[in-house]
């Protein structure tokens, strides 16, 4: 399995427009929101992110990240997991696969979500 997307490249990393998206999901939520952002969350399990989306996010999610359960970040630099709040975040090498691997059996009968971010331009 292979992902690639082409970089947006205006240096923010969310994308032309992302700003506006994640400034709804993350603040502007109003009541009518909940079937779009949180009912869906309840079927997740945990996440798999890659290590920049991790990098450019770490600071903005503070002690209390968006995930409602395990994450999982892709990487090819090893590092301790990390833990913020009730979310752990466990660092996996050794490409899609091997993190698909890890994360599977940590889901049991929920779903878990492949995030991405845009490459780099």
């Amino acid at each position: 399995m292979e992902y690639r997307e082409q970089g947006v490249g205006n240096g923010n990393g969310l994308g032309a427009g992302g700003r506006i998206l994640h400034d709804w999901v993350f603040g502007g939520r109003t009541p009518a929101d909940a079937p779009f952002l949180e009912d869906p969350l309840k079927t997740l399990g945990a996440f798999v992110l890659g290590r920049r989306t991790f990098d450019i996010a770490e600071g903005a999610w503070g002690d209390q990240p968006p995930f409602s359960g395990p994450v999982f970040v892709l990487t090819h630099r090893p590092h301790e997991p990390v833990t913020r709040g009730p979310v752990t975040f466990t660092f996996v090498t050794g490409g899609l696969e091997r993190t698909q691997a890890v994360a599977t059996p940590a889901v049991t009968h929920l779903r878990y979500r492949v995030l991405r971010q845009s490459a780099r331009t």
